[in-house]
């Protein structure tokens, strides 16, 4: 009887149901990262799953989605979910050398460029920038001697 008056009281008081929506989040994301500090990223993605991530606004929580998708070979939600998170951190360049390995483990080396473009404006002296620039080259099997001259 009491759950019924709560339906009929959410539904009448907005406020309410968001109150509900953030506790039901707050417990799956509690979830989320106990199952990720296990390592099972398999029952993580289950839960992961089940919530729309385009309403989330925090960034560190939509990378560690972003990780849990990448560790079940789920690179295109990685990616769109690393987007989310870039375009609510633009200058995040961690952000964008995950969307740079993202889109070489899609074989997409046109975008991972554009990527890295993008990353060397944001980081220009980031010594990692030689990592990503070499990630490159041997994904378009361009010899060594040249991966560390362009790209």
């Amino acid at each position: 009887m009491a759950y019924v008056k709560l339906v009929v009281t959410c539904c009448k008081y907005g406020k309410l149901v968001n109150i509900l929506d953030k506790e039901e989040f707050r417990i799956k994301l509690e979830e989320i990262n106990r199952l990720v500090e296990k390592k099972d990223y398999k029952k993580a993605m289950e839960v992961v799953d089940s919530i729309d991530w385009r309403r989330v606004k925090n960034v560190r929580n939509l990378c560690v989605v972003g990780e849990i998708y990448a560790a079940n070979k789920r690179y295109e939600d990685s990616r769109e979910i690393f987007l989310l998170a870039y375009h609510r951190a633009p200058i995040g360049k961690n952000i964008l050398y995950r969307l740079i390995e993202v889109s070489l483990k899609m074989k997409d080396v046109d975008e991972a460029t554009e990527f890295y473009e993008e990353y060397l404006e944001v980081a220009p002296n980031d010594s990692t920038q030689y990592i990503l620039k070499y990630k490159i080259a041997k994904a378009k099997q361009a010899p060594l001697e040249l991966s560390l001259i362009h790209i």
